[in-house]
């Protein structure tokens, strides 16, 4: 059952605009108790596991992924822990965005060599955090998650951080998220309140099991805790239909340089 899943990690309904969901000083209450108790569910879920490559993913766009993954990063570095983020979702990258720093070099640029991983860290002095971004978006996504060198990153960056957060593409389309859970040591998924169902839930986990996760948790994304007080989920049947399009709707974005 996707219940055993759950690690009740509820995060409040934000209706926030990129940049406000940053857990900075003026961050709401109830979000900043929400991210800390996601903080010490997931410590208590990695003690003694040595537990430091963590996959964020979701089943499909816009249930908020990406921005749990910088504010998991964020509460993390508030306890002392040294915390990257690393942009793997190299069809709609966002965390560039969302962090509002430069795309290039990244991810895309290490796996081809152009770069070296040094070259791509940047250090977000105000939150406390590093990050790696997604770099040019590729043409072959799923080929550059399953090299080698997408690996050895990751090995590397195991050895310097206490955390690495890797942020992915949903998983239920697309085989990205299958392919990056190799890599990583657990696999958080984000669910959004209201709108998935328990059946694609089930069916997004059974297709991450299979290729060898380990699923640690599950994050109810968007709950109204003044309105909702246990989780009501919506059939919604055109959930495939329309988010299998979500991908194919846009061209790859181009990706800007470095300012000098």
């Amino acid at each position: 059952m996707i219940k055993s899943y759950f690690q009740r990690f509820f995060i409040k309904k934000q209706g926030l605009n990129k940049r406000k969901f940053i857990l900075l000083n003026e961050a709401p209450f109830q979000l900043e108790e929400a991210y800390k108790a996601l903080r010490t569910n997931l410590q208590f879920v990695c003690a003694d596991k040595n537990i430091k490559k963590i996959l964020i993913t979701s089943s499909a766009p816009g249930e908020g992924k990406s921005t749990i993954t910088i504010n998991l990063a964020i509460a993390l570095a508030q306890v002392g822990h040294k915390v990257i983020i690393v942009d793997a979702d190299m069809r709609k990258p966002k965390i560039h965005n969302y962090l509002k720093i430069q795309n290039f070099p990244g991810l895309t640029n290490v796996i081809a060599k152009t770069n070296t991983l040094e070259e791509s860290i940047q250090y977000v002095t105000e939150l406390g955090i590093s990050a790696i971004t997604c770099g040019p978006v590729p043409p072959n996504p799923a080929e550059l998650i399953e090299t080698k060198a997408m690996e050895n990153i990751l090995k590397e960056l195991s050895e310097k951080y206490d955390f690495i957060l890797i942020d992915s593409p949903p998983a239920s389309f697309i085989t990205d998220a299958s392919v990056l859970s190799k890599h990583a040591d657990g696999v958080l998924m984000v669910f959004l309140h209201g709108s998935i169902t328990f059946e694609i839930a089930e069916l997004t986990i059974k297709n991450l099991k299979s290729a060898g996760a380990n699923i640690l948790g599950g994050i109810l994304n968007n709950v109204d805790t003044e309105k909702t007080g246990r989780y009501n989920y919506y059939r919604n049947y055109n959930y495939y239909r329309y988010y299998a399009a979500y991908y194919e709707s846009e061209e790859p974005n181009n990706v800007g340089r470095k300012k000098r």
